[in-house]
């Protein structure tokens, strides 16, 4: 991680690069993260420094201020899928035997690479649920109908199209569509409002319900 971190820090850096590609050369796009490292974690705050360390690496391919676009020629999970969701950009090359998705659950985990934030965005909590909550995986086809990606093109086009895309429309859309599009969240549409305008109630998929020692008495 720490040297695909230098690498795209180096692009962000260098002004004659205008944007950047993420793709494999191997047959998957990244499948996860490798839990062997991740089980060599021995403490809470060594778990700590590698979350926060893979936090910064996303946000500084989203706010870097350069286009990424993750160009995936395979199967894309968990963290894999995760990085391409920090990009501006998901182009699927249409691989049937590909899947995408997030399928942490399955394990036991939830992702932890921002997806739970990042997908909920793009696509909506209530579209999200599945993925999140039960590691829903999708050929790219189906993927793009979902939202997961942008577009899907054959294999044999799918560097060309990244490069077309960031030559042409990257500069201008380099802003994450996680943070441009309107949340379906109703509390944070709520938010969002003028102070001058009364705000609804919150609804279950934002707040929790006071627990009973902070709810008010009625008076005797």
């Amino acid at each position: 991680m720490a040297a695909f971190d230098e690498a795209a820090s180096m692009a962000v850096a260098d002004p004659q690069v205008k944007g950047v590609i993420i793709t494999s050369a191997r047959p998957e796009f990244i499948v996860g993260a490798d839990l062997n490292m991740m089980l060599a974690i021995e403490d809470a705050p060594g778990m700590m420094r590698f979350v926060t360390d893979l936090h910064a690496l996303m946000r500084g391919i989203e706010t870097g201020g350069k286009p990424f676009v993750a160009a995936i020629n395979g199967t894309a999970l968990g963290g894999g899928y995760e990085l391409a969701l920090a990009c501006h950009r998901r182009i699927a090359a249409d691989n049937p035997k590909a899947l995408i998705g997030l399928p942490e659950v399955g394990i036991g985990l939830l992702p932890g690479g921002g997806g739970t934030q990042r997908l909920s965005r793009m696509i909506g909590v209530r579209n999200a649920l599945p993925f999140l909550l039960e590691g829903k995986k999708l050929a790219p086809a189906k993927a793009l109908a979902a939202g997961l990606v942008d577009e899907v093109v054959p294999a044999g086009e799918l560097l060309a199209r990244a490069r077309e895309w960031l030559l042409k429309d990257g500069a201008a859309t380099a802003v994450h569509p996680g943070t441009a599009r309107a949340s379906s969240c109703p509390a944070a549409r709520c938010r969002a409002r003028p102070a001058t305008r009364p705000s609804p109630p919150a609804t279950p998929c934002c707040a929790r319900r006071p627990s009973a020692t902070t709810r008010r008495r009625r008076p005797s």
